[in-house]
Order: C-alpha cells, then sequence, then structure tokens
C-alpha cells in the first residue's frame, strides 16, 4: 500500500493499522442465536435451514478482515433478520456475532406458545389483583410486585426474540430491575401484617 507520510493524517493512519492488523488469521466465530432455536429438533427445517446458512456463510472464513463481510451476508439469509458483530479480539483472533431471527419464526416454537398461554394467566392474575387492593397494605404490595414481575417477564421475552437490538439490550439489565423489587414486595405481602402499637389491624 503506496502512502506518502508527509501527507498523512489520523485518519489514514488508523486505516493503515486495521488493515494490517485485520490481515490476521481467524481462529473462532462465535455465533449468538436466540435460546428457542436450541429447543428445535436437529432436523427442524428452520433449525436445519439456519445452521446450513452459517456452514456455508463461514465456510472460507480466514483472515479476521472478512468477518464483517460474512456477518453481512448472513444478515440477508432468509430466517435472520439481523446479524451484527458483538466483538472483535485481534490478540487471539477470536470474533463474536449475535444473530437475530425473524420473529415469526419465533412464533412457531412450542416452548413459546407455552409462555403465550403463561403470560395470559400472568395478565389475568394482575388485573385481577387490582380488585384486592382495598383490602389492605398486603394486597397493594402483592399486586404491585405482581406487575413489577410482568415488566420482568417481558424483558424476558424481548431478550429471546431479540437480543441483538436496543431492546434485547435494555432487557438484560430490565429483567433484574423489575425482578428483584418484584420478589421484595410480594414476599413482604405475605408477613404479618401489623400496626405500629404492634396489634394486628384485622383486631383494632
Amino acid at each position: 500500500m503506496p502512502v506518502n507520510c508527509l501527507e498523512l493524517g489520523e485518519e489514514d493512519v488508523t486505516e493503515i493499522l486495521k488493515a494490517v492488523l485485520y490481515e490476521f488469521p481467524m481462529q473462532e466465530l462465535d455465533l449468538y442465536l436466540p435460546p428457542w432455536v436450541d429447543a428445535l429438533p436437529a432436523e427442524h427445517p428452520i433449525k436445519a435451514g439456519l445452521y446450513d446458512a452459517v456452514r456455508q456463510g463461514t465456510g472460507q472464513l480466514r483472515h479476521i478482515r472478512e468477518v464483517e463481510g460474512v456477518i453481512a451476508a448472513l444478515g440477508e439469509s432468509e430466517h435472520i433478520s439481523e446479524a451484527r458483530i458483538s466483538a472483535i479480539d485481534l490478540g487471539t483472533g477470536v470474533a463474536a456475532a449475535a444473530l437475530a431471527l425473524l420473529q415469526a419464526l419465533g412464533a412457531l416454537s412450542p416452548l413459546n406458545a407455552l409462555s403465550g398461554v403463561y403470560f395470559t394467566q400472568l395478565l389475568a392474575n394482575g388485573a385481577e389483583s387490582l380488585t384486592l387492593r382495598r383490602q389492605g397494605r398486603p394486597y397493594i404490595f402483592f399486586s404491585i410486585g405482581l406487575f413489577l414481575f410482568i415488566g420482568c417477564d417481558i424483558c424476558v421475552g424481548l431478550h429471546n426474540l431479540v437480543p441483538a437490538s436496543a431492546a434485547g439490550a435494555f432487557a438484560r439489565v430490565g429483567m433484574w430491575m423489575f425482578y428483584l423489587p418484584a420478589q421484595v414486595l410480594i414476599t413482604l405481602s405475605g408477613l404479618p401484617n401489623f400496626s405500629t402499637r404492634g396489634v394486628p389491624i384485622e383486631d383494632q
């Protein structure tokens, strides 16, 4: 690559270093898929087609500079909605990428169908808890905790369906932001409800 050192700028130097470092050999490419893919049998057409696309796309991968093109090509595959490089370690020659599948494919999973039934029942319980809030502080704690738990489950769903998106990134943190206070409030709702005098409210 012929260059004029007297005219080199910061961006030029960066591009030269990148070109040199990206010539290092590729040792490993880690691909992260939605968890529900593992639940599918190996012969399932979605799983088989996805793995075949990965094998074909990565079969000729030899240098780190080729990773961006390979991941971009995977993003154009039939079942993949988004492919994004998450990390490249030039020292070890290891790169990582996250693949997001079409949301409609996730809906075909038996696990997601069961999750839909569970979430519907959870919403129904949350709605019913609102009618009990006038019966005392324990019911208020339980209702708030239940709705925080619903928020946690929504984050879990986003993390499984769109892990490579901004929503998936928030969900990884949000699920714990909702889960911890939900467990505390639900636990408190089951404790004896005493007044400041130490006499149960029911007896006052």
